[in-house]
């Protein structure tokens, strides 16, 4: 748990992999993909989309975590001790 909070993208659990998807049209979305049958289910950061599968051109999963590096840099040394001990 705690190297998760220094490292987040060293261990991804399965599940929570981003993806990114190119789509016919052109779009390149990044997200988790959620659902999958012959529509994808994706959470992006600010939205939740449906895609056909049909409509997507490729998908390549990434090695960083949805958690920003040095994310913990913006908590004070109480926030972080509070986080830590929880």
């Amino acid at each position: 748990m705690v190297e998760s909070i220094f490292e987040p993208s060293k261990v991804i659990k399965t599940g929570f992999e981003i993806e990114t998807l190119v789509t016919t049209d052109g779009r390149t979305l990044q997200g988790l993909v959620k659902e999958e049958n012959d529509r994808l289910r994706v959470i992006t950061v600010d939205r939740e989309l449906i895609l056909d599968k049909k409509d997507v051109e490729a998908r390549e999963v990434q090695k960083k975590s949805l958690m920003p590096d040095g994310l913990f840099k913006g908590l004070s040394s109480v926030e972080l001790r509070d986080l830590l001990s929880y």
